[in-house]
């Protein structure tokens, strides 16, 4: 959980995503899948919400104002669910 404190502060230049990819590289080699569940808001506004999963397991969701956004939050929340 350290890590994602020093992602948090600006400390580790890695984000989420690669972080997580990281976490489960050490223990499988599954494929992370992250899937757009839900899009809300007009076109010009919209919030996206993604969830992560990992062979077929759910670790996570996340919402972000782009999918890339909603990606990272989704890793972020994984990361802090998974005990590795």
């Amino acid at each position: 959980k350290e890590e994602i404190e020093e992602v948090n502060r600006g400390e580790r230049s890695n984000d989420y995503k690669t972080l997580l990819q990281e976490k489960l590289q050490s223990v499988t080699k599954e494929k992370i899948e992250y899937m757009v569940t839900r899009e809300t808001g007009p076109d010009h506004d919209k919030e996206f919400t993604v969830s992560v999963s990992v062979g077929g397991r759910h670790l996570g969701d996340g919402m972000g104002k782009s999918k890339k956004a909603a990606e990272q939050s989704a890793a972020k929340n994984a990361l802090a669910s998974i005990d590795l």
